[in-house]
């Protein structure tokens, strides 16, 4: 079975869960596709929680400029700055990055392709995982245990069991994480 965007993409599926980023993927693929965005649905009353999938840019310590190095991502997160790089993106392709402001969300909100990210904003949460990382990193470990209880419970395993020895497993990769 192909993966959920060339499923999707091949409409052998009706749905997707998928980063934004995937809506230019599939209408670059297909751009006839009618498709629609939305929110991750939640059960009435349970609180909200989606999961984040973002970059983050950072200054290493080792580097040897590291002043003129703040001084420019200073620069790129500057309002009028992150309004033209969305405009030029958007030139070129179906639409920008997503703010990473808060006070640029209002700007998003209704937009056809970026409203469902901009509305569950406020329910993200972060995972210490990172996928297509490819580097050995405790982020393998990780990926390796969550595989581990997926693989478990598809074989007839224990949910409850499962989440338990990925959460012993996943504890364990960050505790060593932080001692070094």
């Amino acid at each position: 079975m192909p993966n959920s965007i060339n499923a999707f993409i091949e409409e052998k599926v009706a749905m997707i869960i998928a980063p934004s980023w995937e809506i230019l993927t599939i209408k670059e693929t297909k751009p006839d596709l009618k498709l629609k965005i939305l929110p991750i649905y939640t059960i009435t009353g349970a609180k909200s929680v989606s999961i984040a999938n973002y970059w983050v840019e950072g200054v290493s310590k080792k580097s040897k400029n590291q002043l003129e190095a703040w001084k420019f991502l200073r620069y790129l997160i500057e309002k009028e700055n992150m309004v033209k790089l969305y405009e030029n993106e958007a030139k070129v392709r179906l639409f920008g990055e997503p703010y990473s402001r808060v006070d640029l969300a209002e700007t998003l909100v209704q937009h056809e392709y970026l409203g469902a990210v901009i509305k569950q904003a406020d329910s993200y949460v972060s995972l210490p995982v990172v996928a297509r990382v490819f580097d050995s990193s405790f982020n393998d470990e990780i990926v390796k245990y969550l595989e581990n209880a997926v693989n478990s419970t598809a074989n007839g395993g224990s949910y409850a069991q499962a989440m338990k020895d990925a959460q012993t497993g996943i504890n364990q990769v960050l505790n060593k994480a932080v001692a070094n």
